[in-house]
Formats: structure tokens, sequence, C-alpha cells
């Protein structure tokens, strides 16, 4: 395990990853700023960017493979890699609701959840894109921003990233993406 550890760079990604979210996740708070849409202008909550930090660190480390040794099929490294992917959502998740409750922010509650859903997304595309699929949630992201309010400013229902923290539906749909991509990502390994 400390080989794999050491192998894959978790100790070095992972604590970054986090480390940055938890510095944007201050930053950010409940911070807006202007971008431009297909319906105008908008306010966009700044903290729907945070999530890539750690996105970034598990597509890193997942990718830090040693294809020899793991293709050897002696150690279940996909549970492995499995288990690090949730245990980095689940302090993703913690550092969210820290500060949320800290801070008072509502914007920090549902960070952690859409850090889920993202991740989900990118591990979906895994298997067919492999680093490159680190590409997915920025691309939800900016689809978001871009199409995902209405004239007035109010978020569409499919944009998922703007709902509060508390929104059952959308922690649902999390849920689902966010257990999809992990199953999808470590199909067909050991």
């Amino acid at each position: 395990m400390y080989w794999w550890i050491k192998a894959r760079r978790a100790h070095i990604n992972v604590a970054m990853g986090l480390f940055v979210f938890a510095v944007l996740v201050w930053l950010f708070r409940d911070r807006l700023a202007a971008m431009p849409s297909l319906a105008g202008g908008n306010e966009v909550q700044l903290m729907l960017l945070a999530p890539l930090s750690v996105c970034a660190a598990i597509i890193a480390t997942l990718s830090a493979r040693v294809h020899d040794v793991e293709d050897a099929g002696i150690r279940p490294f996909a549970r492995m890699d499995a288990a690090l992917v949730i245990l980095v959502v689940l302090a993703a998740v913690g550092i969210g609701y820290g500060f949320s409750w800290a801070l008072g922010s509502g914007a920090a509650g549902a960070v952690g959840r859409n850090t889920a859903l993202l991740t989900g997304f990118m591990l979906m595309c895994r298997p067919l894109l492999g680093e490159r699929s680190l590409v997915i949630p920025l691309a939800w992201i900016l689809l978001v921003v871009v199409e995902g309010y209405d004239g007035l400013g109010h978020p569409h229902a499919w944009a998922l990233l703007p709902a509060p923290g508390t929104d059952l539906p959308v922690l649902a749909v999390t849920a689902v993406v966010f257990i999809s991509g992990v199953l999808l990502s470590s199909r067909g390994k050991s």
C-alpha cells in the first residue's frame, strides 16, 4: 500500500489538490462574477470553479499507474483506486461543509456535492478519454455558465451546479453519477 501511494504520487497530488481546493473555497465564499452567457450577462458564483483542483488531483493520481505491476493483477488496484477517489471526494465534502458552517457560506455547502458530481462525470469518461477526461468537468462548468441560466438569472434544472447544497433531487443525481463514475472507471481492472 505504501509503495502504491508513492508510485501514484497520491501523497503529493491529493494533498496539493485538497489544499488548493480549501484555499479557493475560503477565497470564493459567496462571491459572484459577471460572466457572458447566451441569455445575456449572468452573475455566477466563483465557487463553481473550485472543484477543478480536486478533479485534477484525482486524474493525475489515477493516471500515474505503473502498468507492468498493476497489470499483473496481484493486488486489487482497482479497489484501491476507487477507495482513494471516494476518500478524496469525502474530504472535499467535509471541507465544503466545514467552511459553510464556519463562514456561513451557502456556496461552500454545495461545493462538496459539486465536486462529487464533476468527479463522477470525469470518471465516467475516463475509460474512453484517459487523462483527457479532466476536460469533462471544465466543459460542464462552462456549459452551465454560458447556457445554464435563463434571461432572469435563474438556473435551469439541468444545470445542477448552482442548486443549493440541500437540494434532494440534485443530491440523488449526484450520488448516481458519482457511483456510476467510480464503477465505470474501475470496470475491467483487477
